[in-house]
């Protein structure tokens, strides 16, 4: 099938044109090896190429074409960017030329959708360019086709954000939006949210695309939201105004699936759809509800009367191929006011995922060296599970076997310790010294996080014992060791001066360091230990060691600070396992000291006995 080009070939142009000709002369189309070797020749002659174009039907079948476009693109990708180069010239120069592919046509006279082109060969390894320039040469919009991994052209136009191309399939109205690519599932919507095609996403939604249709690994569009909420706010501001002002035009105008829920954080807007809830509009639109986020930090203020609409009701708890729900996702994510949303719309947090996490356990697996504590949260999942009458698991094991208890001491996390705690968690099964909480994981060189270490271990023993939990001397010497492992005693050495704290820098910045009310850094630092062990607890020193205040001190005077609150925090905790320790530090002595020892044991005991003085010595 050849046509007439309106431009003839110049007589200036014939050395070209022949050359071409005699370049797939008597050509073996099924020795790859062959056609690749011309590949370099076809590059030359294409960039020495001026004037007039050749018309490629008259030298060339379609299937030639073709087969000269996956070659160049297999030969261009695998050796560097130079013929990257050199692909993109030579899909333009075949543009130029006024070539467009045809369908091929079955015996039904209906196109063949079935059909691998170049540009699904393209996808992932081509820029959007070159990808653009293929579209302009398969611009049949009114034909996707289909490779054999189900991927479609509608597909590659998606996930590289090519919205005029995406426009020209839904004009023509002729492709199916929600069409399945085979090994993964995905439509092109889950592509082009992705890939973060803003642009594209609100076309398919427009258009009618499926926004609750799941993939092979289970997540719909709501998971794939979530998950990218920190990096990509926008995809879900995007994604639920679409949502919102397409289902203002149901019937019942009083109410919509609005399915969202909202989270001011600076400047970003967060927004989640659940899948099963609708809101009563209250004459706001969703852009008035931002307009109002952006005036008032408090999304408390933001009350919505929802109710069920059981036409549109799609799980709320829906569970990914990982088994993770929204609400794991929204915790993880650290999204407060969307996880709040969903358990006040019934969302389940005794669901587990693969790894047998439940929400709670989520919470209780932030370390507190990357993140603050979930306190808020955690305390809202145990009201709402009173509230919707749903017992929490507390004690729910993980496939590690750890419960949430277990995991927040951990993680040393001694406020959501004492939720747990206060929510009935089981201590007696709790064994305290096989929680590996001594950062063995992390690199605590930096003396900020030794300092948060250290607080954060004996502020989880407080939260611990004020439940009614014993530590043994084992635990007690685990955490001993831990101090003197890391240098947290403070130098008593000669060399060792005490100047630090009578710098008039030092004094002027920690005048403004507030411990607790009244007690400033300043005069911290000159109590007495066992004074200060009387006025502070070991939560009030994590709190001021999280909050990161004594990196405001002179740079010489911080760590000193630092060894200096570890003594007076510590004192009353060593103290209280003095005679323990010392009995330790015998038994472990040379085998001369055996004698010593027994007859140090026989004293304590003759002693006891006679003078019941529980409060010099107690005997666990």
């Amino acid at each position: 099938m050849a046509s007439s080009n309106p431009n003839p070939v110049s007589i200036d142009d014939s050395s070209h044109l022949e050359e071409l000709k005699s370049m797939y002369l008597n050509i073996d189309w099924e020795n790859e090896e062959v056609r690749f070797l011309l590949i370099p020749r076809l590059a030359n002659l294409i960039d020495e190429w001026t004037g007039t174009l050749p018309n490629l039907r008259d030298i060339f079948q379609p299937q030639e074409i073709e087969q000269i476009l996956l070659d160049y693109m297999n030969i261009m990708i695998s050796v560097d960017k130079f013929y990257h180069e050199k692909l993109y010239q030579f899909i333009e120069f075949v543009v130029r030329t006024g070539y467009k592919d045809e369908p091929i046509v079955g015996i039904d006279d209906k196109p063949l959708l079935r059909r691998t082109t170049p540009i699904h060969r393209a996808i992932t390894k081509c820029s959007e360019t070159v990808v653009q320039g293929l579209f302009e040469i398969y611009n049949r919009f009114d034909v996707n086709y289909v490779d054999e991994f189900g991927c479609t052209h509608l597909h590659v136009a998606c996930r590289y954000g090519l919205d005029e191309f995406v426009t020209k399939f839904l004009e023509l109205g002729q492709v199916d939006l929600n069409c399945i690519e085979e090994t993964t599932g995905d439509s092109p919507l889950h592509v082009a949210l992705k890939c973060n095609q803003n642009a594209v996403i609100e076309l398919l939604l427009r258009s009618g695309a499926d926004p609750f249709l799941a993939n092979k690994d289970g997540s719909t569009p709501l998971h794939i939201i979530c998950d990218n909420i920190c990096t990509h706010p926008n995809l879900a501001r995007t994604f639920f105004k679409i949502i919102d002002e397409k289902l203002m035009n149901v019937k019942n105008e009083k109410t919509t699936p609005l399915k969202l829920a909202l989270r001011q954080e600076h400047t970003m807007i967060e927004s989640l759809m659940m899948k099963n809830v609708i809101i009563k509009r209250n004459g706001l639109t969703y852009q008035q509800v931002i307009n109002k986020i952006h005036r008032d930090n408090d999304l408390a203020k933001m009350i919505f009367e929802s109710s069920v609409d059981d036409n549109l009701q799609v799980p709320i708890n829906a569970q990914d191929n990982e088994g993770n729900t929204p609400l794991h996702l929204a915790l993880r994510n650290r999204s407060n006011s969307a996880a709040e949303w969903l358990l006040k719309n019934g969302a389940n947090a005794n669901v587990t995922n693969k790894k047998g996490e439940t929400a709670l356990h989520i919470i209780c697996k932030k370390h507190c060296f990357y993140h603050s504590e979930d306190v808020h949260l955690a305390k809202m999942i145990f009201e709402h599970s009173h509230t919707k009458y749903r017992p929490l698991q507390v004690d729910a094991q993980d496939e590690l076997g750890q419960t949430p208890l277990q995991s927040a001491v951990t993680s040393l996390l001694p406020n959501v310790v004492g939720v747990l705690l206060d929510n009935g968690a089981d201590l007696s099964g709790f064994v305290f010294s096989k929680s590996e909480f001594f950062g063995e994981e992390f690199k605590v060189d930096q003396r900020e996080v030794r300092w948060i270490l250290a607080s954060g271990v004996l502020a989880v023993a407080e939260s611990l014992e004020n439940a009614g939990y014993k530590l043994s001397l084992t635990e007690a010497c685990k955490i001993m060791k831990l101090f003197t492992k890391h240098g947290l005693f403070e130098k008593t050495s000669a060399n060792f001066e005490r100047s630090w704290y009578n710098d008039v820098r030092f004094a002027s910045r920690a005048r403004y360091i507030i411990i607790i009310p009244d007690l400033p850094l300043c005069d911290l630092i000159r109590l007495q230990h066992d004074e200060a062990a009387l006025l502070l607890t070991p939560m009030d020193y994590f709190k001021l060691a999280r909050s990161k205040k004594l990196l405001s001190l002179p740079e010489g005077s911080i760590e000193p600070c630092i060894l200096h609150l570890c003594e007076k925090m510590s004192r009353g905790f060593f103290k209280r396992w003095r005679m323990e320790f010392y009995l330790i530090d015998i038994f472990n002595s040379s085998w001369m000291d055996l004698f010593t020892l027994i007859f140090l044991l026989f004293f304590i005991i003759i002693y006891y006995i006679w003078f019941k003085n529980d409060e010099i010595i107690k005997i666990k």
